[in-house]
């Protein structure tokens, strides 16, 4: 049975819950599992991009190359034809946020 899908809003309030009382893994797996998720490619741009940060700064916090990989390609996806600058900012902060942990 696939998970049960939530709304972008409901899901990146549960994934700061979820970082507050320190189970930064199960957040991000939970954004990981709403970005890969069929209904996502129907939602607003506008209503993931702040999703999509938190789940970048959470793979890099936590190591995650191929979870990054895997959920910036399907933000791609989702918003190539509709507003590119969202992935430039998606991209861009998964960039300095690398470059910052290297520091």
């Amino acid at each position: 049975m696939p998970p049960y899908y939530h709304k972008p809003q409901n899901t990146l309030k549960r994934a700061e819950e979820l970082i507050a009382v320190n189970q930064p893994e199960v957040a991000l797996q939970t954004l990981h599992d709403l970005l890969i998720a069929k209904k996502s490619k129907h939602v607003d741009v506008t209503s993931l991009e702040p999703l999509v940060i938190k789940f970048v700064d959470l793979c890099v916090d936590l190591r995650q190359p191929q979870a990054a990989r895997e959920g910036l390609s399907q933000f791609r996806n989702v918003a190539q034809n509709t507003n590119v600058p969202a992935i430039q900012n998606a991209i861009n902060r998964f960039l300095s946020r690398a470059e910052q942990k290297l520091k």
